[in-house]
């Protein structure tokens, strides 16, 4: 039941209608390898602690970061504030699986919850993505020649209580990998009645029992500007 609350997300005065797609990047990282591979654009007045620019290229919006569910839940419920229809996040995994390897790109299927965000927007069962948007970004990967794996995703709030038992109870589970935000946007958006759908590129592995990263590597960051290609080029569709 949706009860009445004392704060609602809204355009203030003086704040930008946004185009109906956004692209959210949740580290400051890939925020700023959006901006530039996306050309000039004009930073909009939003009154709040993300970034929002506007590509002079036309028809989206590039906003962040956002880090962790919280923050990542007020900054979808800003954007949609502001006109946003669909919403197209870019993110960072670890994989819980030998094949799922750091530069590998996982399409996001669902996600199991583990934080504390999206038990404050009641839905009934996983949260999954919009699929007409998810198509995009395959579609988006096929004239890339970009391979694409779908998976299921834990999300925690605790990225230093990722114990090894629970690595292991969510691999057999069927998940992919674990991060921090997507079962709260894919939640809020469902709530919202929007479309959410996203990318996350594996930055490191946990499945072997110790932690293995790989920030530093050149398939990771290889991968982020490949999967931020696929992001800009779905966005600019409007299927």
């Amino acid at each position: 039941m949706n009860t009445p609350v004392l704060i609602n997300p809204r355009r203030l005065s003086g704040e930008p209608f946004l185009p109906k797609t956004a692209v959210l990047g949740l580290t400051r990282q890939d925020l700023d390898l959006l901006g530039e591979s996306a050309g000039e654009a004009e930073p909009a007045k939003v009154r709040d602690f993300f970034k929002v620019l506007l590509p002079k290229t036309g028809g989206f919006a590039l906003a962040g970061p956002a880090l962790g569910a919280p923050q990542a839940v007020m900054v979808a419920e800003k954007l949609f504030a502001l006109g946003v229809e669909r919403l197209i996040f870019l993110g960072w995994a670890g994989s819980l699986r030998p094949e799922l390897k750091i530069g590998d790109l996982l399409l996001v299927e669902g996600a199991s919850c583990e934080e504390g965000t999206s038990a404050h927007y009641p839905l009934e069962g996983e949260p999954r993505p919009d699929r007409a948007t998810a198509e995009l970004l395959l579609k988006s990967a096929r004239r890339l020649d970009l391979t694409l794996k779908p998976g299921r995703v834990w999300t925690t709030d605790a990225i230093y209580r990722e114990t090894r038992e629970k690595v292991e109870d969510y691999r057999r589970q069927g998940l992919s990998a674990v991060e921090m935000e997507t079962s709260a946007l894919l939640t809020v958006a469902a709530f919202r009645q929007k479309a959410a759908a996203g990318v996350l590129v594996v930055s490191d592995e946990l499945c072997s029992g110790k932690w293995n990263p790989g920030f530093d590597s050149e398939k990771f960051n290889q991968a982020r500007e490949n999967a931020a290609e696929l992001v800009l080029r779905a966005a600019r569709e409007r299927g």
